[in-house]
């Protein structure tokens, strides 16, 4: 019996000391660049905006930060739907499969715009890929936090609701592929090979990342 309260006390500490740093980097942030969050997800959906923060330095700074603390978002909101704690070690594995997942991306990215002497159109893949690793993340962390505060009936709700949340924005991020590579006149077998690349490949390990609750 004092073991159970002594590990939940664990749990509790952990969540609290979690959320503390979240925020604390949150208001770091914006006290930083007021405008990161609102110029990032208006450049998910406009073509001249994303231009505009790739010439933006401080934007890529932030939005590193941002990105590690969105993927630390997504694992938590994974390892949850898998029945996982967060004082789980498997947190930190599916935190590890997605860092590396982003990184074998961005590598696939910049290895086609050097193959392709494409470095304008590797510059708006590279921008746009942060965005939609950061952005996204940062939105379900309220329902992800959240969760580790509310009554347990409600913790699903919260969960199915950020994995909505994250398929809307995929679905989002694969049509923003298309029109950029229309945009930048990529013939179609080139396309094809961008999106296995960048789409299909990171999906088809997401999903069997999420079959291995079954």
């Amino acid at each position: 019996m004092v073991n159970i309260i002594e590990h939940t006390v664990s749990i509790q500490n952990i969540e609290i000391v979690y959320t503390f740093f979240f925020l604390v980097l949150v208001a770091i942030i914006r006290t930083k660049s007021n405008l990161i969050f609102s110029k990032g997800f208006k450049a998910m959906f406009n073509t001249k905006k994303l231009g505009n923060i790739i010439k933006d330095e401080n934007f890529s700074i932030f939005n590193i930060i941002l990105l590690v603390m969105s993927i630390s978002i997504m694992s938590i909101t994974f390892g949850l739907y898998l029945g996982y704690g967060i004082e789980n070690l498997k947190m930190l594995h599916i935190f590890c499969y997605l860092t590396g997942l982003h990184v074998f991306t961005y590598l696939i990215i910049k290895t086609f715009a050097w193959t392709f002497n494409n470095n304008k159109l590797g510059k708006i893949a590279i921008v746009n890929l942060l965005l939609f690793n950061s952005i996204p993340g940062i939105i379900i962390s309220i329902p992800i936090i959240a969760t580790f505060y509310v009554q347990p009936y409600a913790v699903n709700a919260l969960i199915i609701l950020s994995l909505i949340v994250l398929g809307i924005f995929y679905i989002i991020r694969f049509f923003r592929w298309i029109i950029i590579l229309f945009t930048n006149r990529v013939s179609i077998f080139y396309m094809i090979v961008y999106l296995c690349a960048l789409e299909i490949v990171p999906l088809l390990t997401v999903y069997k990342l999420l079959l291995a609750k079954n």
